[in-house]
C-alpha cells in the first residue's frame, strides 16, 4: 500500500498516526507500505503517472504492481485488514 498526501490537508494529518500504527503493525508481518508526498516537486512524476488528484489517495501494489485504489476507513484497523487480506489471497 502506498499513501500520497501532501502532509498538510486535515485529512492527511488525521491519517498520519493511523497509518503509521498500520505500518509498525504490516512490518512485523513482512508486509511493506509506504509514503509518498506528491506536494514535493521531486515526487511529481510519480504522482501525475498514478492521476492523484485529492488526499489522501491510497494505492494497493503488489510486487511493484498497481493493483487497485483503496477506499476503506482511514483507521489502522481496517488498513491492516484490508493488506492482510491482500497478502493471503494472492
Amino acid at each position: 500500500m502506498r499513501c500520497e498526501c501532501d502532509g498538510f490537508c486535515g485529512h492527511c494529518k488525521k491519517l498520519r498516526p493511523e497509518y503509521d500504527q498500520a505500518a509498525a503493525e504490516l512490518k512485523a508481518k513482512n508486509i511493506k507500505i509506504g509514503k509518498v508526498n506528491c506536494d514535493a516537486e521531486i515526487n511529481n512524476e510519480i504522482c501525475e503517472k498514478y492521476e492523484i488528484e485529492g488526499f489522501p489517495t491510497l494505492k494497493i501494489f503488489e510486487e511493484g504492481e498497481f493493483k487497485s485504489d483503496y477506499s476503506g476507513p482511514l483507521e489502522s484497523l481496517a488498513l491492516v485488514q484490508k493488506m492482510l487480506h491482500v497478502t493471503f489471497f494472492k
